[in-house]
């Protein structure tokens, strides 16, 4: 981080403590927004972009209730202004339409900083009025970021948003590379330090990005490649490594490529979105976003952060293992993981044992009540583990969660994995049994261990792993038994197996109802926090009737995309199939992932 914040003297003492949302929007001209009060004021000729006046929406000119907002823009550093910005709003300030920044005057420095009336607005102003709409009750406080004109570049020439460049920055050089990365960094470390001190807390729930024009004679493989860098980098500098992530489409009359290398890089990415900019309205630069456009797409981003929550959280994959029969195509294959559609394939031991593996494995009594199903990992049924097709069920670094939900009375003398990478490779990895143990370990850091484990009972049991950050815990129906802490990371190269290892050994012998895969770290899915549903759709919800166990969403459009949860007593859900109607503004509904 720079070392010259030297800005929070004036920024001004906030009346009251709060907890404030906080949200990032950066990028370039577009993110800093060309919504106007009345086209009087339109910087462009001729003037015939429609403003809040023209449009009946000077409401939006009112500071709107328990929203904040501040603001720099991005300037380029030079020795008659060695600052990191044009202009900047006077700290915090209310929220509202109208009220931006004057640009840097070399003739009159004085007007560095200063607020006036009537100057253009971005996406914030709608963004948040959404935001507080879906989350009523919730403070929001927004930081803005933008300079116009600027981009990533080329490693060979880097410009003033390239992450390393910007890690590195020394301001008395004035140098444009890394400048508003720099800038960017500064003000979300001061902005949030700021609050701190004034007794407030706050939670950093999601950033929007509107950048690309600058850089759309980049390739699009090439600028997906930097944003996708970027990404990360951000992710990184501001210890948020799940940050919920939304790209905003360039507009729609130029920049094919960029569009589409924006496309790609959301789809990529891990808790990142796309915002698509279709049916927006340009002004009369064709670069930009007219007024309408920038109020809707403002909606367009706060509809999108409403349903990822706080981070995105979600599963990452799912074997319910919940197939009554399996076609046989030379294989038993067909079982598929729920998150991404992957279907995997049971291998058994020899060709003359296939015949059996149907009748004798699959559609077992599964761990919850109602007609639940589990797999028999039994040698004399023939069955020898499912190849799950995926050398990417558990991610090589950042948080994550393995649950299994397993049954035997079967010591294991020798290894008995439960779920397994492990086929000599290094970085390999597995959940097993071994002696009356739970245990897992990572080749090359990574041993954990829970002797004379009490899951060898002939009850249901569910055990796995959680990483978070470098912090490994072996877990066990919802208790953490075991801890270490290890940087060392997971093999990408070998498909993971459930019942046994990669390499044809390793064989466990009991039931497994369910494999489940969580893109964070958590002990237990019914530990995981609350937050309210956005009003409107109706989703059809299966609850298990049985204590102890989670309860479930079995269908819904973007199912993890809006579910985060608490625990509900059984007595108190329903214990068949309902239909739940659309939720009402300030109605709260509590969903669980199976």
């Amino acid at each position: 981080m720079l070392s010259h914040v030297r800005w929070l003297a004036w920024l001004p003492l906030l009346a009251q403590a709060d907890h404030f949302d906080v949200y990032i929007l950066a990028g370039q001209s577009n993110a800093g927004g060309h919504g106007y009060v009345s086209r009087e004021f339109s910087q462009f000729s001729p003037k015939g972009d429609e403003g809040l006046e023209e449009l009946g929406k000077s409401s939006y000119l009112q500071p709107q209730p328990d929203a904040l907002f501040i603001h720099w823009r991005g300037g380029n550093p030079s020795a008659a202004r060695p600052v990191l910005w044009d202009a900047r709003s006077d700290g915090w300030i209310p929220m509202r339409a109208g009220y931006s920044l004057y640009g840097y005057n070399s003739a009159n420095p004085a007007q560095l900083g200063t607020e006036i009336a009537n100057h253009p607005f971005g996406a914030e102003v709608t963004f948040a009025e959404r935001i507080r709409e879906g989350r009523p009750g919730r403070k929001v406080a927004i930081i803005k970021y933008s300079q116009g004109a600027t981009g990533f570049g080329t490693a060979a020439a880097p410009g003033a948003w390239d992450p390393a460049a910007g890690r590195a920055y020394d301001i008395s050089t004035y140098a444009n590379a890394g400048h508003c990365y720099a800038g960017l960094l500064e003000l979300v470390e001061g902005s949030l330090q700021t609050l701190t001190q004034q007794g407030h807390t706050h939670e950093v729930r999601g950033m929007m990005w509107h950048q690309g024009e600058n850089d759309s004679g980049l390739s699009t493989a090439v600028y997906k490649d930097r944003l996708k860098e970027f990404i990360g980098a951000i992710r990184s500098d501001l210890d948020e490594p799940e940050l919920p992530f939304l790209v905003g489409e360039l507009i729609q009359t130029s920049y094919a490529n960029t569009r589409a290398a924006q496309q790609q890089a959301a789809a990529e990415v891990p808790d990142a979105a796309f915002i698509s900019s279709v049916t927006l309205k340009g002004d009369s630069t064709a670069i930009h976003f007219d007024t309408t456009g920038q109020l809707d797409f403002g909606r367009r981003y706060a509809e999108r952060m409403l349903q990822v929550g706080p981070a995105m959280r979600r599963a990452i994959a799912h074997w319910k293992l919940d197939e009554t029969t399996l076609p046989w195509t030379g294989a038993y294959d067909g079982i598929p993981d729920s998150v991404s559609g992957t279907e995997g394939i049971l291998y058994g031991y020899v060709e003359s044992d296939q015949v059996a593996v149907n009748s004798t494995v699959v559609n077992r009594d599964g761990p919850e009540a109602g007609g639940d199903r589990a797999y028999d990992f039994a040698p004399d049924a023939g069955i020898a583990g499912i190849n799950t097709n995926r050398p990417d069920a558990l991610p090589a670094k950042g948080d994550f969660t393995l649950l299994v939900s397993m049954k035997t009375t079967h010591l294991h003398t020798a290894q008995g994995h439960l779920f397994s990478n492990n086929n000599g490779q290094p970085g390999r990895a597995g959940l097993y049994v071994l002696n009356g143990a739970l245990s897992w370990f990572v080749e090359g850091g990574v041993s954990l261990s829970e002797p004379a484990s009490p899951i060898f009972d002939g009850q249901w049991h569910r055990v796995g792993i959680m990483r978070k950050g470098d912090a490994w815990s072996l877990l066990r129906d919802g208790e953490i038994v075991a801890s270490v802490n290890s940087a060392r990371g997971i093999d990408q190269t070998v498909e993971w197996m459930i019942g046994r290892m990669r390499a044809f050994n390793g064989n466990y012998e009991g039931m497994i109802g369910d494999v489940l895969v969580l893109n964070h770290a958590v002990t237990d899915p019914l530990e995981i926090e609350s937050s309210q549903i956005i009003p409107g759709g109706t989703c059809q919800l299966e609850w298990s009737s049985q204590a102890g166990f989670e309860y479930g969403v079995e269908s819904s459009v973007n199912l993890v995309d809006w579910s985060l949860f608490r625990i509900v007593p059984a007595a108190a859900g329903p214990t068949t199939t309902d239909i739940f109607p659309d939720p009402g503004d300030g109605d709260r509904l509590f969903l669980r992932i199976r």
